[in-house]
């Protein structure tokens, strides 16, 4: 094998390498994460603006079951309710 032939392999194998070390991305609800695995349990992480800063964010992971949770939260706080007790609208109802 040439020096040359030996070149392309090199950087073929140093590709596939990268990509395989590389994180795994997934999209849920709109968001992208990083795959992670801690102590073999799979989190879903992202980067979050810190509040009052231009620029500085900080990382926040959390399980698919919690990222469902959250989800489910926002929905329940953005339905309006079905049964609404109002109190009574007569003048001197108090």
């Amino acid at each position: 094998m040439d020096i040359r032939a030996g070149s392309i392999w090199s950087i073929a194998l140093a590709a596939v390498l990268v990509t395989a070390c590389a994180p795994q991305r997934v999209k849920i609800g709109g968001n992208d994460y990083r795959v992670v695995v801690k102590d073999g349990e799979e989190y879903f992480c992202h980067d979050e603006p810190v509040t009052g800063s231009r620029v500085s964010t900080r990382e926040v992971c959390r399980t698919r079951r919690q990222i469902d949770e959250a989800q489910q939260e926002v929905r329940r706080m953005q339905t309006p309710p079905t049964d609404i007790d109002l109190p009574d609208t007569q003048p001197g109802a108090y």
